[in-house]
């Protein structure tokens, strides 16, 4: 659902204010982890669970590009924006960390319900604090499209893509995303196979320490040629 809905969604980053649409993507990812704890909690059969995973899927596809588009507009200049996405990776490596450890010690102690609970209590504590965020940027005011105009906006951007400049970084970083996706259900597999709640939170626990090490190693990278090495060396580990 989130590869056919999230292109179209993700247009409400560019058409609303983006921290109002940051604070209603965890405001319904909050409804989202209180619905998935009833469902655990009554034993309800797997499909229903898969289709509100469906849904939070969608609604989060549309957080990053509106958390990416964000960041230049609070940022003065190109150094402080290449500054500014290596303290963003730092921050979501760590947490990456200390997510999947807390994820499984509370699945190790308490109910599932109890661990989407939690999730809910962050995501409403996150809605709260997008809330807060305000830039003196203001984007420039064009024609807005309108009726069946507005599903091809997220197919425009497509062609600069495949430029010169951008087209083997985004073919690497779709590699880099399609291992990842590799990784989540091998670490599936893991969980159903092993011990559970421990075992998957460890090996995603893993996958945030070897984020947070290469975000620490791209604090100091500037914009200079030495990025585009950096970048390659954080991509092959991941076809390795």
């Amino acid at each position: 659902p989130a590869a056919a809905l999230g292109p179209l969604a993700a247009v409400l980053a560019d058409r609303l204010p983006r921290p109002r649409v940051m604070a209603a993507v965890h405001a319904s990812m909050c409804l989202v982890m209180l619905v998935l704890a009833w469902l655990t909690a009554v034993t309800a059969p797997w499909v229903f669970l898969l289709v509100v995973v469906g849904v939070g899927a969608v609604l989060s596809s549309v957080f990053k590009p509106c958390t990416h588009s964000l960041l230049p507009q609070l940022v003065r200049d190109p150094a402080e924006l290449v500054a500014a996405n290596s303290a963003y990776s730092t921050v979501e490596a760590a947490g990456t960390v200390a997510g999947p450890v807390l994820s499984g010690v509370l699945l190790a102690v308490f109910a599932p319900e109890v661990t989407f609970f939690s999730l809910a209590v962050l995501f409403a504590g996150a809605a709260a604090v997008s809330l807060t965020i305000h830039s003196e940027f203001q984007p420039a005011r064009t024609r807005r499209a309108r009726g069946l105009a507005v599903l091809g906006g997220p197919l425009r951007g497509f062609p600069a893509l495949v430029g010169p400049g951008v087209r083997v970084v985004v073919v690497l970083f779709l590699a880099q995303i399609c291992m990842r996706g590799f990784l989540n259900v091998f670490v599936v597999v893991v969980a159903l196979t092993g011990d559970g709640g421990m075992s998957t939170g460890a090996l995603f626990a893993a996958i945030g320490v070897g984020g947070l090490i290469g975000a620490i190693g791209a604090l100091g990278a500037g914009g200079s040629a030495s990025s585009a090495r950096r970048f390659g060396v954080g991509i092959l580990p991941r076809w390795a």
